[in-house]
């Protein structure tokens, strides 16, 4: 794993990423999900300019390249998940988490297996030989969704796993490229909307019925010099969590301008992030020998973020 940061880092390097434009403009690094709906709609409603904060955003097709752009400058803030940020701090990369942003909910949970139409996949046992597209791999839904086929008494290893993009997971599916996919919403939506596929199983919540989604991650040294603008970032994210409660019209439309298309369900947004959040993830991927010794859990959470 420290080898495909490593890689991921040179590559950004080479002229993968926009760089600041200016010294005090922050460029935030997003996924393509519906967990980044605070940080659109902030944006949209202006409540960074509230909060006295130039924030620029940055797509990212591949939320592993994260800890690497946050390393060369090229991002301040990125969009993460905790395993990556665990394998990155194990791999050297000093970053931290600076915020919580989304959270895993039982009672509607946005991620699934989907298959494809047609594969016949109906239950883990099914999953054997097949091509799983994950959204980066390494990363939670891999990382995951190997525990839950491990749970379910099918060796990770008996399935092929393909690393895609989010804005690829529906013709990839159409095209018999994949057998299945792990997809959140809204793709996961426009997944079963078109006939594409079926949900599966929500494995993540299996899993764990309370369990961490999203967070945000800052190169140690740029947090430690930039705790307003972080306390900035966090406010800015607070208030569109309120407005998302109680405008689904005009978050519909500001989803549509981002994503394309509107969810029909929202994972629990929770700034809050705490070093127990970590160990959950940290505990599994020891156990599948993902990480060779535990990380320093208190030490990448930002204290503002607890």
């Amino acid at each position: 794993m420290r080898a495909r940061l490593v890689l991921a880092a040179l590559a950004v390097l080479a002229g993968g990423m926009v760089a600041a434009r200016a010294q005090d403009r922050i460029q935030v690094g997003y996924a393509i999900a519906g967990d980044m709906l605070p940080l659109f709609v902030a944006a949209e409603q202006g409540y960074f300019t509230a909060h006295h904060v130039d924030v620029a955003l940055t797509p990212l097709n591949v939320v592993s390249n994260g800890p690497a752009a946050l390393m060369s400058d090229s991002l301040q803030i990125s969009m993460g998940t905790p395993t990556l940020i665990l394998q990155a701090v194990a791999g050297g990369i000093d970053i931290v988490a600076v915020s919580g942003e989304s959270r895993h909910d039982p009672a509607n949970d946005n991620v699934s297996i989907v298959a494809r139409t047609g594969s016949g996949i109906q239950k883990p046992a099914d999953f054997r030989g097949r091509k799983v597209g994950i959204p980066g791999l390494g990363a939670t839904y891999d990382i995951l969704f190997r525990k839950w086929l491990e749970n379910n008494g099918v060796a990770p290893g008996d399935v092929t796993y393909v690393e895609i993009t989010i804005p690829q997971t529906n013709d990839l599916l159409k095209s018999g490229t994949l057998d299945a996919a792990a997809a959140t919403e809204p793709m996961r939506s426009r997944i079963v909307q078109d006939g594409s596929g079926y949900r599966v199983a929500d494995f993540v919540v299996q899993i764990s019925p309370d369990i961490l989604a999203a967070i945000w991650m800052a190169k140690r040294s740029w947090a430690a010099s930039h705790a307003r603008e972080i306390a900035a970032f966090r406010a800015a994210l607070a208030d569109a969590i309120g407005f998302i409660a109680s405008h689904r019209q005009e978050v519909s439309a500001i989803e549509v301008k981002y994503l394309k298309i509107a969810s029909p369900s929202h994972p629990v947004y929770d700034l809050s992030l705490k070093a127990a959040d970590l160990k959950v993830y940290q505990d599994i991927m020891l156990e599948m020998t993902l990480l060779a010794q535990p990380v320093a859990l208190d030490s990448i959470v930002a204290k503002e973020s607890k």
